[in-house]
């Protein structure tokens, strides 16, 4: 999280959401901060550990998880989002 609190002047993303995070805090909000590490997919019905080593079952899963948050109300920063 450093780099979104002190982002360098070429950190064009951590600038966005430092900003963000700053009117987020200032306006009294709360900010809770996540990080996948694991996670488990089901294919044709098995389930296995998803392979974090590769970006696109990343990037699958951090928009599996931005749905999630959208259909419980959450509000999120993420870019993609």
């Amino acid at each position: 999280m450093q780099n979104y609190r002190t982002p360098g002047v070429s950190q064009t993303t951590s600038i966005w959401v430092n900003r963000l995070l700053c009117k987020r805090l200032t306006a009294g909000g709360t900010v809770l901060p996540e990080a996948c590490i694991d996670a488990v997919i089901s294919i044709g019905g098995t389930r296995q550990t998803a392979d974090m080593a590769s970006k696109s079952v990343r990037v699958m899963i951090e928009q599996a998880a931005i749905l999630a948050e959208r259909e419980a109300g959450w509000t999120t920063l993420n870019k993609a989002s």
